[in-house]
């Protein structure tokens, strides 16, 4: 897997590979403009459970950090699950809203400990873009109020998917 290989707002893009224009199939052309934010998904095919065991996510990980070496693009946040992958702000609650976890914090495939810093390796997510383009000054600041919000969606039982 390889960022080429993600189609679809949580990744920052300072500089657009070929042009600005992405070829994805089957669907039509992607048109990147440098400076915005863009929600990317990747799906297995067929809903495959092709990233089912630790290992396999793990190392979809690091394939994206080893990655993100190689395209100009900055991470805001992720989650790595079973069959898909999403690159977006929030999207920490995705495996809350699946019934798998009851915090964000539980799933280490995501990038709620990154931005609460409780993990260093293999970092995806680009903190300092993302505050910037947050408007936030201090990541202290914006950990403490990240952190009461995911608190708040949950207490509140709002990151249920709606049906």
């Amino acid at each position: 897997m390889s960022l080429g290989a993600i189609s679809g707002n949580g990744f920052y893009c300072k500089n657009p590979p070929v042009a600005g224009i992405v070829r994805s199939m089957p669907r039509a052309n992607r048109y990147f403009i440098p400076g915005k934010c863009y929600h990317l998904t990747h799906r297995c095919h067929d809903r495959e459970f092709l990233l089912r065991f630790a290992c396999d996510r793990n190392h979809c990980r690091r394939v994206i950090w080893k990655s993100l070496k190689r395209f100009p693009v900055d991470v805001l946040g992720y989650c790595v699950t079973s069959n898909h992958t999403h690159f977006l702000v929030y999207i920490e609650l995705n495996m809350v809203r699946a019934g798998v976890v009851t915090h964000p914090e539980q799933w280490p495939w995501c990038s709620y400990a990154e931005w609460m810093n409780q993990r260093q390796r293999y970092g995806i997510v680009n903190k300092p873009a993302g505050l910037e383009i947050l408007g936030q000054a201090a990541l202290s600041h914006f950990q403490s109020n990240y952190r009461q919000s995911i608190e708040e969606m949950i207490a509140q039982d709002r990151c249920r998917r709606e049906s």
